[in-house]
């Protein structure tokens, strides 16, 4: 993606010299842990090999390493799990599961990435009721504020959701405001499409979307500097 940015922003000629030099390191990092995957555990990888595992998973839920172990022994074709899961157990099992319901994986993927990016990371480390359960506990009638306010972790949990959600609407709001700039927007628009696109498909958790919320706060601050300088502005034109 960064490598036809290059492309788009400087040209062929210019911009394969570019990209051709970011592919080569880029190659040359990864590939370091590929040779040592072979060299330590004779195993051919490039970057990691848990794709297959966490496609079953994105169709199927995390529950335990047990039972997940339980349900792949149920759901993997005949003769390709032995007690060990493998890349082809994985596979056979999630294609299984897929095409015996594609649209309910569907709608297990889109729920449940919706649920990772409306669940700020780092709110399961507290103990207790989760902010969630207790907002619809009370706006259910089933406890009243001050309950609320005196949960576990409440004002912690508070503090994360509010930066959380602070990150997600104004990196929205700057990411419309500076469209017309995509030669600087569009290289962290497409690492959080990216990310996104891969947990659609695959098992999505917080913490794995949660290297986007740099870049969206990247694009809630230039929302805040537009909005400072149209202050500016107003003011100005006023006197």
């Amino acid at each position: 993606g960064l490598a036809i940015h290059l492309l788009l922003m400087y040209g062929w000629r210019k911009g394969l010299r570019q990209a051709a030099l970011l592919l080569i390191v880029y190659a040359l990092v990864v590939g370091s842990w590929t040779v040592y995957s072979v060299a330590r555990w004779n195993r051919f990888v490039i970057a990691g090999g848990g794709l297959p595992a966490f496609l079953y998973l994105g169709a199927t839920g995390w529950d335990s390493a047990a039972q997940v172990d339980e349900r792949l022994a149920e759901q993997a074709p005949d003769g390709s799990y032995t007690g060990t899961a493998t890349s082809s157990s994985y596979t056979g099992a999630a294609t299984s599961v897929i095409s015996s319901d594609p649209l309910g994986w569907i709608k297990r993927r889109v729920t449940e990435l919706a649920e990772a990016y409306l669940q700020p990371h780092g709110t399961s480390f507290y103990a207790g009721e989760s902010l969630r359960d207790l907002v619809f506990g009370t706006l259910r009638g089933d406890r009243s504020f001050a309950s609320v306010v005196q949960g576990d972790y409440f004002w912690q949990k508070l503090a994360l959701y509010g930066l959380h959600y602070t990150a997600l609407i104004g990196g929205l709001i700057g990411m419309w405001l500076y469209r017309r700039r995509w030669q600087v927007a569009l290289p962290m628009i497409g690492l959080i499409l990216y990310l996104t696109l891969v947990h659609l498909a695959l098992l999505a958790l917080p913490r794995y979307l949660f290297p986007n919320e740099v870049f969206w706060w990247v694009f809630a601050a230039a929302a805040l500097v537009r909005l400072i300088d149209w202050r500016f502005r107003s003011r100005a034109a006023k006197h």
